[in-house]
């Protein structure tokens, strides 16, 4: 009976050292971080590190080019200079459709380099509004080289002078969609060509116009 007890005593006394082995191993193998027990770094560690997250600093937002005082302060950084309107070819053009429109004598005006959206607009009831909304944006931005407007101030004649850079790819396309807007708006476009004389010229302008064509014998006697 003695023996048993004695038996008993030693494995009790064997497992309160195996379990306060155990808790010693426990509390050397961890380290405390933040208030709160955490596994450590230290070599032998069979837990990885606790990495902190990295905070990244947000990008600094592109001031709005639609705000006035943001374009004023982008032009107070820079120097402007003139630049040319027309270039040679053009220029005679224009002096030539000035010459038309003044001896018809018809009211109507030569407008250079004019902004289509300033000439033809979306018809309200066509469309949706989001289909208004990208037509106009699509004609907006493009130019006629000349407009030939009534005495209303409405878009009569549009005349474009067709050179070697009409014919790129880009050009191509820009110009299609001019033509293309200017049907659908009942609109003449005269593309005058680089092989065109003076007299073809002023006769086409003339004939879309609804002006009398004269020929080139009382045109040349009127101008002596």
């Amino acid at each position: 009976m003695i023996t048993l007890i004695l038996i008993a005593a030693v494995l009790i006394i064997v497992l309160v050292e195996t379990l306060r082995r155990h808790r010693r191993g426990r509390w050397r193998g961890t380290r405390r971080f933040g208030g709160r027990f955490a596994p450590s770094s230290r070599a032998g560690s069979s837990k990885p590190p606790v990495e902190r997250p990295t905070v990244e600093t947000p990008p600094v937002a592109k001031p709005s080019m639609a705000e006035p005082e943001n374009q004023v302060a982008a032009i107070a950084k820079v120097r402007f200079e003139k630049t040319r309107l027309l270039n040679r070819t053009e220029y005679r053009v224009l002096l030539l459709l000035e010459r038309i429109v003044d001896g018809a004598n018809s009211g109507h005006r030569v407008m250079a380099q004019t902004n289509m959206g300033e000439l033809i607009r979306p018809v309200s009831s066509s469309g949706t509004a989001r289909d208004r909304q990208d037509a106009f944006a699509s004609i907006n931005s493009k130019r006629l080289d000349f407009a030939i407007v009534d005495t209303f101030g409405m878009l009569a004649v549009a005349v474009e002078v067709q050179g070697s850079g009409h014919y790129h790819h880009k050009t191509f396309m820009r110009d299609a969609v001019k033509r293309e807007a200017l049907r659908r708006a009942g609109v003449e476009l005269l593309e005058i060509q680089p092989s065109w004389t003076d007299e073809e010229i002023e006769a086409r302008v003339s004939t879309l116009l609804g002006l009398p064509v004269q020929d080139s014998g009382r045109r040349r006697a009127g101008m002596r």
